[in-house]
């Protein structure tokens, strides 16, 4: 995952929003496996009927990326 991808999903989990998985293109978002994350509890996906797939980190995917930050 890159550097910027997880700056993006920490703070959002910062704010308590949701992220657009279109916005996060640049990001190289195609490259996680976004549906493992899930299946491990690190991360919600959603489906919006207008804005698509939304993603946002559970605590302890917030705690994990927040943790791989300070190293």
């Amino acid at each position: 995952m890159s550097e910027e991808l997880k700056l993006i999903l920490l703070k959002a989990k910062q704010m308590d929003k949701w992220v657009p998985m279109n916005l996060l293109k640049p990001y190289d978002v195609d490259s996680v496996n976004l549906w493992r994350l899930e299946d491990k509890g690190m991360l919600w996906i959603k489906h919006h009927e207008n804005a698509g797939y939304l993603l946002k980190l559970t605590l302890k995917g917030y705690h994990y990326l927040n943790h791989d930050e300070e190293e």
